[in-house]
């Protein structure tokens, strides 16, 4: 297993192996702590692609293929991160909250 040095060709080569076999193909993320370095494998039993990172950059660039692979994976189209709008969420007090009362001596 030999680890692929640039990004670009990795994302390609992992897309191809998927759209080849996607029944088999699954991946793992693996982030080594004693090193601090992020590990990304993918694999269909056959061919085995690696890439390692220690830099944010690259971190944001794998979380736009883990999103890929899962929806692909879940028969879902995927839409460009460009497109995607966050929304913001609101926490909501809860107006039923009550006041627990301590048993115990009075």
């Amino acid at each position: 297993m030999v680890y692929i040095t640039l990004w670009d060709d990795y994302q390609q080569q992992v897309e191809d192996l998927y759209q080849n076999s996607p029944i088999k193909t699954r991946y793992v993320i693996k982030y080594r702590n004693c090193d601090g370095k992020l590990v990304f494998k993918v694999t269909d039993d056959r061919k085995c692609l690696k890439f390692k990172t220690d830099k944010l950059q690259d971190m944001n660039k794998f979380e736009r293929l883990n999103l890929s692979m899962m929806s692909r994976m879940q028969g879902r189209i995927h839409e460009p991160m460009e497109e995607v709008v966050e929304e913001k969420v609101i926490p909501v007090k809860n107006t039923n909250d009550k006041v627990k009362k301590k048993k115990g001596k009075k």
